[in-house]
């Protein structure tokens, strides 16, 4: 099985410490097939970063992107600006649309927006402590995700993130079996959105939130997650390939 690990640098870093620690992962990566790399690192450093991976098998995302193609957007990053150089991209992260407020409706926009640029939008959903406890799970999930996909074609074109809000950057993961369940619910709506089989779609589903070493088998091993978003855990070398290395003995 093909594995797609995604790490989120968040607003860590400055261009020499970014690209000090791209080449201390890209030097301890062995060219493996059955394990996606990509690095999300800050705009800053994505074209220093692109050149020391120029012929690496790791790719670079951007954590975030404007819904417009240009113009007079004061702090925005557009898609063109990005494909040269990248070829995923994160959107809607619920720090995004928390602390900013981004909405479903902006989100949507910006898949769309990513898409014609052939960037490949990472959509990152999840519930919160309040909607799990009310037993809203499902409704939450649909919601977030029958508003991004709108007049998207091909649910190919996507990856898609359970990320649940009380797991991000606490410590505390979800359970392997809770995970697993929720990106049962987004394989299943997916299916049910595009219309197609089980073996029709190739979404690749990860989880993020708390992902260490300690838990990534655990969760890799369920049968609905395709891969991980890591936030903190990418941000230091050793612990990151330590996570990878732990993949490879699946």
């Amino acid at each position: 099985m093909s594995y797609l690990i995604v790490a989120n640098w968040k607003m860590n870093k400055t261009n020499l410490e970014s690209l000090e620690l791209v080449t201390e992962i890209n030097n301890g990566i062995q060219q493996k097939s059955d394990i996606n790399i990509v690095i999300c690192p800050p705009y800053t450093s994505i074209v220093s970063a692109a050149g020391i991976l120029k012929n690496s098998s790791i790719n670079l995302g951007s954590q975030n992107i404007s819904h417009e193609s240009s113009g007079a957007y004061t702090g925005e990053i557009s898609a063109d600006m990005l494909s040269p150089y990248c070829k995923y991209v994160i959107v809607g992260h619920s720090e995004r649309r928390t602390m900013y407020g981004e909405t479903n409706n902006i989100i949507n926009l910006k898949i769309l927006r990513a898409i014609e640029s052939d960037l490949i939008p990472i959509l990152c959903i999840g519930e919160n402590i309040e909607q799990r406890n009310q037993g809203d799970l499902d409704s939450t999930l649909n919601e977030m995700l029958e508003s991004a996909l709108q007049n998207v074609k091909n649910c190919n074109q996507l990856v898609v993130a359970y990320e649940p809000l009380w797991a991000i950057g606490t410590g505390t993961a979800a359970s392997p079996e809770l995970a697993n369940q929720a990106c049962n619910k987004i394989n299943n709506f997916l299916m049910k959105y595009f219309n197609k089989t089980k073996k029709e779609i190739s979404t690749p589903i990860l989880y993020g939130g708390s992902v260490s070493k300690e838990n990534i088998k655990d969760f890799l091993m369920q049968d609905c997650i395709d891969g991980a978003l890591i936030g903190s855990a990418s941000l230091n070398s050793e612990q990151f390939l330590s996570i990878i290395q732990t993949i490879d003995t699946l």
